[in-house]
C-alpha cells in the first residue's frame, strides 16, 4: 500500500499504544556490555559527524526515553547540508573544526533533569504539551480511503478538543485566584457555556 496509509496510522496513534520508556534498568541490566559501551553520552547533546554530513543528537526531545520528565527543549541548531560532489580533496576535519571541538567536549553537554519549579510531573507535561502543540505540524496527512480503516481521520475535531482544554485549563487557573464569589460564578458560567460551544463545533465535524 502506498505511504499515505500508513502515515494515517500514525497519525492515529493513541497514547497509551506508546511505550514512553522503553529502556527500562532491568532491561540495561541484562544487555551485554558491548550494547551500553559508551553509555556516557546516551544524553549528550551533540554533533554526529561522518565525513561531510552533521547531524545534531538532541536526547533532549525524548526524555521520556531515559525515564526523566519532558520539559521544553532548546533550539536545534539549524546545520548547513553540503555533499561530496565536487570536493574529492576537501579537509572534512578541518571544514567541520566547530563541530568536532563540540564532539570533543560531549561529556560537558549531558541533558539533565531541569527543575520545573513544581513537583508535580503532570504540571511540566502539560507545559511541554502547550509548547509542542504550538510549533508542531501534528497531521503529517490528510484524510485516505482504505478497506481497512473504517473510519478518516479527524484532525480538525482533535485540535477543537484540544484548544478547548487548554483554554479552559487557562481559564481555570485564572479562576483560582479569583475571591469574588459572584465574579466566579460569572466565570464558571462563561467556561461552561464555551464549552459546549466548542463540543458542538467538534460533533458537527466527527
Amino acid at each position: 500500500m502506498d505511504h499515505e496509509f500508513y502515515r494515517h496510522g500514525l497519525d492515529t496513534i493513541s497514547d497509551s499504544q506508546i511505550t514512553w520508556d522503553p529502556y527500562t534498568p532491568n532491561l540495561i541490566a541484562g544487555l551485554p556490555a558491548t550494547c551500553t559501551f559508551g553509555s556516557a553520552v546516551w544524553r549528550s547533546r551533540t554533533p554526529l559527524i561522518c565525513f561531510q554530513i552533521v547531524e545534531m543528537h538532541v536526547p533532549d526531545r525524548v526524555l521520556l526515553q531515559f525515564g526523566m520528565v519532558q520539559h521544553i527543549p532548546d533550539l536545534v541548531e539549524a546545520i548547513e547540508r553540503v555533499t561530496m560532489q565536487g570536493k574529492a580533496d576537501q579537509d572534512w576535519p578541518t571544514y567541520h573544526d566547530k563541530y568536532i571541538k563540540q564532539w570533543q567536549n560531549r561529556l560537558f553537554s549531558v541533558v539533565e533533569q531541569q527543575d520545573t519549579g513544581n513537583s508535580d510531573p503532570t504540571h511540566a507535561r502539560n507545559r511541554y504539551l502547550e509548547w509542542y502543540w504550538r510549533i508542531t505540524c501534528r497531521w503529517i496527512s490528510t484524510p485516505v480511503e482504505c478497506p481497512v480503516i473504517s473510519y478518516e481521520l479527524s484532525g480538525q475535531a482533535d485540535k477543537i478538543l484540544v484548544d478547548l482544554v487548554s483554554t479552559v485549563q487557562g481559564r481555570i487557573r485564572t479562576l483560582l485566584s479569583e475571591t469574588d464569589a459572584k465574579r466566579m460564578k460569572e466565570s464558571l458560567t462563561d467556561i461552561d457555556v464555551y464549552i459546549t460551544v466548542k463540543m458542538a463545533e467538534s460533533k458537527q465535524i466527527m
